[in-house]
């Protein structure tokens, strides 16, 4: 059999059925297009292999809270002043790309932030364009992370933090707390 062109992740659940991993909910309609167009594109037909597994645990709500504690530490940091949600979340943006999440960048009118976010949850604009658009910078966001992701991403943002020589008396106990999390 040939490479896989795509690997499909699925988990399932009795209350939601079939579930692609991170991305959402299993739709044959929409993996049945995208083949039918690989196809067309490679003129044969393509190879697929689906596996399931159980799910991994999701990020804790308590590994969240420290991560956007984190976030508004070294923001107002490196801002200098304390930050603008925008900032927070232009930061988030800036920190899962170095942690290595996917991105994406898209061009769309002003404004299109909120739709946006209701498809990638983490939004930043980039460039205001002269025609009124604007590229955008789009990731997933942590909220489909396991656990070890995110504790993984947390390691990234302390690593962060001291690259860039952020002193904040909280910091032992929020890295006493990191400890706790893992």
């Amino acid at each position: 059999m040939d490479k896989p062109l795509a690997v499909i992740d699925c988990t399932w659940s009795r209350a939601h059925g079939y579930v692609l991993g991170p991305a959402g909910e299993f739709n044959s309609a929409v993996l049945l297009a995208q083949l039918q167009d690989a196809e067309k594109r490679t003129g044969k037909p393509v190879p697929l292999r689906i596996s399931f597994g159980r799910p991994a645990r999701r990020r804790s709500g308590q590994q969240n809270n420290l991560m956007w504690a984190l976030i508004g530490v070294l923001a107002e940091h490196i801002g200098g002043r304390l930050p603008t949600p925008e900032e927070r979340m232009a930061l988030y943006c800036d920190l899962l790309a170095e942690y290595g999440s996917e991105v994406v960048y898209l061009q769309a009118p002003a404004g299109a932030e909120n739709a946006l976010r209701r498809a990638y949850r983490a939004v930043k604009a980039i460039e205001h364009r002269p025609d009124g658009r604007v590229e955008y910078m789009a990731v997933l966001g942590s909220s489909t992370f396991t656990t070890r992701e995110m504790h993984d991403f947390l390691e990234h943002i302390f690593d962060r933090m001291a690259e860039e020589g952020v002193e904040d008396p909280r910091m032992p106990g929020w890295r006493q707390d990191w400890l706790r999390l893992t």
